[in-house]
């Protein structure tokens, strides 16, 4: 072989070795845009779902100090905080479900819904008012 056979050879070689690094740099960059963003969707829902848990112990709190409290006439009114999406300011909104065992909140998000349920014992006669969060609930006894 003469000399510019094998130098046509290298360049090439080299042009080839260039494309596949440059393949495999992409690939490699899009599977850690994929990790990442399947980490923050994660991190995203593990954060709602803690904000939903701390909103149905807040108000077993409630219902439980209020029991506590009731003499026939009670009535307590608090807030229940709203939930907040990473990177967001404004509170999404929640529904909250109460029941004789159980308090519920749920929350909407890009269409899946995400809930926390936790069980309590719910005193007897009690009217409690509110179902959404970020906002005022009212827990009245007869």
């Amino acid at each position: 072989m003469s000399l510019k056979t094998k130098n046509k050879n290298r360049k090439g070689q080299l042009t080839i070795d260039l494309l596949l690094a440059f393949l495999y740099l992409i690939v490699l960059v899009d599977a850690l845009l994929i990790i990442n963003n399947n980490y923050i969707k994660n991190q995203n829902e593990v954060l709602i779902r803690l904000q939903e848990r701390r909103v149905a112990y807040i108000i077993a709190e409630m219902l439980n100090a209020s029991n506590i409290l009731s003499d026939g006439s009670t009535e307590i009114k608090f807030s229940v905080p709203g939930i907040r999406h990473v990177n967001k300011t404004m509170p999404m909104p929640c529904n909250i479900s109460i029941g004789n065992n159980y308090i519920e909140v749920s929350t909407d998000v890009n269409g899946q819904t995400i809930a926390e349920r936790i069980e309590i014992i719910k005193p007897t006669n009690v009217a409690i008012t509110g179902s959404k969060c970020n906002s005022e609930f009212t827990i009245r006894y007869t």
